[in-house]
């Protein structure tokens, strides 16, 4: 089967470039051809007409505006993709578009959106559009649609407006199969008027090898804190000095205001070799985890926190939650237990199998 996976842009996010190879390399190992759809971001001849009128507001009416915005905006993509932009182009199937509406007919037999936050109204409506996030442009061409771990990015349904609502719940009653990574997507789902699956993230599908291999041949870091802190602030720059104190190690952030400083495959390798992990991160908590790694998390509100809550309670790691008030214990306190692993591998089979459902689904 041909399947195009309708994710959120990939380009800075170690998180969100591993779900989209996770999830591509899941569906290629079930015998499927894959790709990931994204961005085209060539320069558009046609944008040359709108230097007159950009000049006229800068030079006359001394506006604060770049006349030449189209190629600055490419510029500062590929710098900031710079160590990130390598492993996409060597790991990820892409197939890039102007226009989800412009895609033929026959491209592809089925779409599969997630994971991410595709389904947040913030993100939806800047990326890809809020309709052809929930699939719109492939339902109108006849292709089967299923969403894997998508996610709203929240616990309620505030950010979406009511004609949003009603587009969306008419939009999903034609899927083949939902299915959602947070535990709250479920209900949001039910008060839709439609049955979601709860999932893993797409990044859980795969073991620890299979990470591992992705830079097998590099060398390994010294033992060290990945303190991967997407927001810094005086608590999380006080958690990182304790726990360095603590457990006699330094620490490694490998961001810098909030932009990736390492490549994909070094990123991996920190949580290989680390022998803890602080982080604000969803996906920090996934990969230490996978890694099998001591772990202690802060909640980042504005990022939104019920995934990262609805993983620690599927785990049974809600423990791993760290207030600010909290007393730093051992570095064996933060254990990811046996229990957890094995609870893992449960979901991971049961999340693999919705997969095979849906996607075998005559609707």
């Amino acid at each position: 089967m041909r399947i195009g996976i309708l994710t959120l842009p990939i380009g800075i996010n170690y998180g969100g470039i591993l779900q989209a190879w996770a999830l591509q390399t899941v569906l290629t190992r079930m015998g499927h051809d894959v790709k990931v759809l994204d961005y085209e971001r060539e320069l558009s001849k046609t944008r040359i007409l709108k230097y007159p009128c950009r000049a006229f507001r800068k030079y006359i009416l001394k506006e604060t505006c770049a006349i030449r915005q189209e190629e600055l905006s490419l510029i500062d993509y590929h710098n900031k993709t710079s160590v990130t932009l390598p492993f996409i182009e060597r790991h990820i199937n892409r197939l890039f578009v102007k226009n989800l509406n412009g895609l033929s007919d026959n491209e592809f037999d089925a779409i599969v959106i997630g994971s991410d936050q595709i389904w947040r109204p913030a993100y939806a409506r800047s990326h890809w559009g809020m309709d052809n996030a929930f699939g719109k442009f492939a339902i109108k061409k006849g292709m089967k649609v299923l969403s894997y771990a998508a996610s709203f990015g929240k616990d309620n349904l505030d950010e979406f407006n009511q004609i949003e609502l009603r587009a969306i719940t008419n939009l999903l009653s034609e899927y083949t199969g939902i299915s959602v990574r947070e535990k709250e997507g479920v209900n949001l789902c039910a008060t839709l008027g439609c049955t979601a699956h709860h999932v893993l993230d797409p990044t859980l599908l795969l073991g620890k090898d299979d990470y591992a291999n992705l830079f097998k041949d590099q060398k390994p870091y010294t033992p060290h804190i990945m303190a991967y802190i997407l927001d810094r602030n005086d608590l999380t720059d006080k958690l990182t000095d304790e726990f360095r104190k603590k457990f006699h190690l330094d620490a490694f952030n490998p961001v810098e205001d909030s932009f990736p400083k390492i490549s994909v495959e070094d990123w991996l390798r920190g949580f290989q070799n680390s022998s803890f992990v602080l982080t604000d991160s969803f996906h920090a908590c996934v990969f230490a985890i996978i890694f099998q790694r001591p772990f202690a998390v802060v909640l980042n509100e504005t990022r939104g926190t019920s995934r990262v809550k609805s993983l620690l309670k599927l785990l049974d790691l809600e423990n791993h939650i760290i207030s600010p008030t909290e007393r730093i214990n051992s570095i064996d306190s933060y254990s990811v237990s046996p229990k957890a692993y094995a609870k893992l591998c449960e979901s991971r089979t049961e999340s693999i199998e919705f997969l095979y459902s849906a996607l075998d689904f005559q609707k």
